[in-house]
């Protein structure tokens, strides 16, 4: 499963590491190396357009997670916002 409406990029990773249950720190470390490592792959490399994505993320995350066929995560969870921090880096 892919965060993206398109299927490119490294979004798979995120998900994959979200899931795995690490720590808060670990994940936003996570995501720091993926981007240093390459983060030309990321639709959203730039601030700006990450944080839009994040927002758009969380906004359209009910339907993500039925497409995805996964539960939808309570909004205060951790695993929420993991799972919209990693989305923010390719969705649109």
């Amino acid at each position: 499963m892919r965060f993206s409406r398109r299927a490119h990029g490294r979004d798979g990773d995120a998900i994959r590491v979200a899931e795995l249950g690490w720590p808060q720190a670990s994940f936003i470390r996570f995501l720091q190396r993926s981007h240093a490592e390459d983060g030309s792959s990321w639709e959203n490399a730039g601030l700006p357009s990450f944080l839009e994505a994040l927002a758009v993320w969380i906004d359209d995350a009910d339907g993500w997670c039925s497409k995805a066929g996964r539960e939808l995560p309570a909004s205060s969870s951790w695993r929420f916002l993991v799972r919209a921090l990693g989305a923010a880096t390719t969705y649109e």
